[in-house]
């Protein structure tokens, strides 16, 4: 691709000049169908509480 221009994700928003790194944290995987939790109702927290907009 051209004209792509990469920041370093720490350096692009200023992280390491206030002491700060970036984390990403992905899950992967799956669950068998015989799997006792993937039937149970899931809790979820809302994204404006979970996810920080820099």
């Amino acid at each position: 691709m051209l004209d792509i221009v990469e920041v370093a994700p720490d350096e692009g928003p200023g992280l390491r000049a206030n002491g700060l790194t970036s984390s990403v944290i992905v899950a992967l995987g799956y669950c068998p169908a015989d799997e006792f939790n993937a039937s149970l109702p899931k809790s979820r927290l809302p994204g404006e509480t979970v996810i920080t907009h820099l």
